[in-house]
């Protein structure tokens, strides 16, 4: 959209519209501020207002010539009417002159000089059309003709005096000659201004093609070099300001489309960079989790490797007697089975993270289920002087529904679970597993009396690598809980974990329920 840019001054405009009538100077200080009005146009608009400019300009020089032509004919005829009235008054003082001296007078020849005379005058006021004060200028010379043709008549006849006769004749043709004189006059004077008309007219012209070069350059090639830049800066990844709307109706079209594509590629980038920071700092997250997992498998592996080693020593140390060398297998078997059971975890996790563990679902009994996960962790509830309660809200029941699922790996789950509540448990503590159906599913809980885990920590203690503040000092992978999430919502169902303790006897634990759908 072009802008057509009126600036003036208010006050300065009066004044010196004043001093054109007074002619009082035109230079003014002024300080007022100035108006700007902006007309918004558009190319086709600026071509149309040029070629009318234009079409007004060959009017103006077409006219301009023709009103010159006209005039230049009326006056030139007048100038020669004027000179032929001129040489008819001299005309008739000839002829009265050889009427007065010849003794053979012919009236005849002066009264038809007399009546050309007057006919040239009469002729002369129709061209002139009635105008005054040219129209009694003509009537005026029309009655002195008449007194001329008398006083001539007079003096050939002898009743007047000649020589007033003769002045009359002279002052008449003298105004005649002056009167031709300033019809030429004023056709060269006519001539003049036609010619300045045009070459004014010409200046105008050759100024358009200036106008137009500066309005073009004003309102199309700065808006586009504008345009430009920014188009630059924002392919170079650099932010950009919004640009004003300039120039021509196309041109801001351009201009406003360019902000909205800037202003949506600046949201998409910080979109982007968000996005970027949030997986940067969830990358962060997962790599110090990585490097507290490896500090924590070598740990975890290495007690279990050592207390086989150390058991073994101490059989060949004290020569290999049965007794020792029961107790001493005992305690490797122990450690053989923990072992085995944090290898298996980390197996099934790396196998889950690449969706490649396949479950082999049967109808799998709940409550023999815990009871088995329970038989497999007493001995690591013994060595941590930890007693495993096992309760079954249906003991009457000896068909217990059962639920839809890999038993092996539903076992491996719930054995993770309490392995969990045993390693946070006290000495002398004691892990219930409890089993409870409902119509739709089994609910399968343990809980331990361990210090908990703080309220924020809750959501996070089934993400892998995580512990809450109270497992950190204890050591482990925080493997179990992930791993145990990761088979129970295999199978559709939930797992949760919530703080529970007894305020009247001061005890603490960590309850962690699992829910099964019943097989329908």
């Amino acid at each position: 959209m072009a802008r057509v840019v009126l600036a003036f001054d208010a006050n300065r405009f009066i004044f010196l519209a004043l001093a054109r009538i007074a002619r009082l100077p035109d230079k003014i200080d002024s300080q007022e501020p100035t108006m700007r009005i902006e007309l918004p146009i558009s190319s086709r608009a600026l071509l149309i207002s040029t070629m009318v400019l234009i079409a007004w300009a060959m009017i103006a020089v077409t006219g301009a010539t023709m009103w010159s032509q006209h005039v230049n004919q009326s006056l030139s005829l007048r100038a020669d009417m004027a000179y032929r009235q001129a040489m008819l008054v001299a005309q008739l003082e000839l002829a009265s002159i050889d009427a007065e001296s010849s003794s053979d007078r012919d009236p005849a020849a002066l009264s038809h000089i007399a009546a050309q005379y007057i006919a040239t005058i009469k002729e002369e006021a129709a061209l002139l059309e009635d105008k005054q004060p040219e129209a009694e200028l003509q009537a005026g010379e029309l009655r002195a003709a008449h007194n001329l043709v008398q006083a001539l008549d007079g003096n050939a006849s002898g009743k007047l005096d000649r020589l007033h006769a003769r002045q009359l004749a002279r002052a008449i043709a003298a105004r005649e000659f002056q009167e031709a004189a300033q019809a030429r006059s004023a056709a060269n004077a006519a001539s003049i201004r036609t010619r300045n008309i045009v070459i004014a007219v010409a200046c105008v012209m050759l100024l358009v093609p200036v106008g137009l070069m500066a309005v073009f350059r004003r309102q199309l090639l700065l808006p586009l070099r504008q345009l430009e830049i920014a188009t630059r800066e924002l392919a170079a990844g650099r932010s950009t300001d919004r640009l004003p709307p300039k120039g021509l109706i196309e041109i801001r079209a351009l201009v406003a489309c360019f902000n909205s594509m800037s202003a949506a590629v600046e949201t998409r980038v910080a979109e982007r960079t968000r996005d970027i920071e949030r997986a940067n700092a969830e990358l962060a997250a997962v790599d110090g989790r990585r490097r507290l997992f490896l500090s924590k498998v070598s740990h975890e592996l290495r007690t279990p490797v050592t207390a086989i080693r150390g058991e073994a020593e101490v059989s060949l140390r004290h020569g290999g007697r049965p007794d020792n060398m029961r107790d001493a297998l005992i305690h490797i078997e122990q450690n053989s089975v923990f072992l085995q059971r944090r290898l298996d975890d980390l197996l099934l996790l790396a196998k889950a993270a690449d969706a490649g563990l396949p479950l082999r679902k049967a109808s799998v009994d709940v409550v023999a289920l815990a009871r088995n996960a329970c038989d497999l962790t007493a001995a690591y509830a013994l060595t941590s002087s930890v007693e495993i309660v096992f309760c079954d809200a249906t003991p009457t029941r000896t068909d217990h529904e059962g639920v839809s699922g890999d038993g092996d790996r539903l076992q491996q789950a719930v054995v993770a679970v309490i392995d969990n509540a045993i390693k946070f448990s006290p000495l002398g503590g004691t892990v219930r597993v409890a089993v409870e159906f409902a119509t739709d599913a089994a609910t399968l809980s343990v809980t331990d009396e361990g210090p908990g885990v703080h309220e924020p920590e809750l959501l996070h203690i089934f993400d892998p690598y995580v512990q809450g503040k109270a497992g950190r000092s204890l050591g482990g992978t925080g493997l179990g809980l992930s791993l145990a999430r990761w088979i129970v919502e295999a199978h559709d169902g939930t797992i949760a974990a919530n703080n529970v303790g007894n305020e009247e006897i001061g005890t603490e634990g960590l309850c962690v329920t699992m829910r099964l759908p019943i097989a329908g």
